[in-house]
């Protein structure tokens, strides 16, 4: 399954091997395909969202032997780099998500702590991670604030889970500026709500919200 594209018609996205593990892959834009597993994956994911760029460079998680999540980067020269954000969870379930790469190489994502709880990074190119969290975020369990896509000026956007498991989007510029949003019409109760999925260079920001009746609808917002 292929899941992102980039303008040298490089593709990337995940295969199935024996016993049903899960590998990704890189497919170069004349049809070669190169297996992509970090040293010490049991199933890799390939692709949360935007996941390859221009420059060939790759990222994405995986599960260790103790199902652990560990964030990756895979460099054009076919490098792997393991990503572990500050303060992840290292039992089963928790750890570090890489999510979406820019153009320069930065990196976003989000992280699951000890308790269960989601917060969102950004890793510059030099490796130093920042982390956040967006006001409104709930803190327990499978709560709190997630990224997803990246864009080529380093602006992030993403999904932040309130106290009562709602779902909102927002946006944060390059130097930090969150503006939080939800589409009209977003149910306001558990897993209901704005789910934004990709940001592109201008800052508009497309994805999907759930009504009060549990029916998803797409939608675009711009700044």
């Amino acid at each position: 399954m292929l899941y992102d594209v980039n303008t040298s018609g490089a593709t990337a996205g995940i295969y199935y091997g024996g016993n049903s593990t899960q590998h990704g892959l890189l497919r170069s834009a004349t049809g070669t395909v190169t297996p992509v597993d970090p040293t010490g994956s049991i199933g890799t994911m390939v692709c949360e969202e935007t996941c390859l760029n221009d420059s060939g460079a790759l990222t994405g998680f995986y599960f260790d032997a103790s199902q652990v999540i560990h964030g990756f980067l895979r460099d054009a020269g076919g490098n792997i780099t393991r990503i572990d954000a500050p303060n992840a969870g290292t039992t089963a379930g928790q750890g570090t998500i890489a999510a979406s790469i820019a153009a320069d190489g930065s990196i976003t994502g989000y992280l699951i702590d000890s308790s269960g709880a989601i917060h969102s990074f950004v890793r510059s190119p030099s490796g130093t991670i920042a982390s956040f969290d967006t006001p409104g975020a709930g803190s327990q369990p499978g709560q709190g604030t997630g990224v997803f896509s990246i864009n080529a000026s380093d602006a992030v956007t993403g999904e932040f889970i309130d106290s009562s498991g709602a779902m909102h989007g927002f946006t944060r510029s390059a130097s930090g500026t969150i503006a939080s949003f939800s589409a009209q019409g977003s149910g306001t109760t558990a897993g209901q709500g704005t789910r934004p999925s990709t940001n592109n260079v201008q800052g508009a920001v497309t994805g999907w919200w759930i009504d009060a009746n549990g029916l998803n609808h797409g939608f675009a917002y711009t700044p």
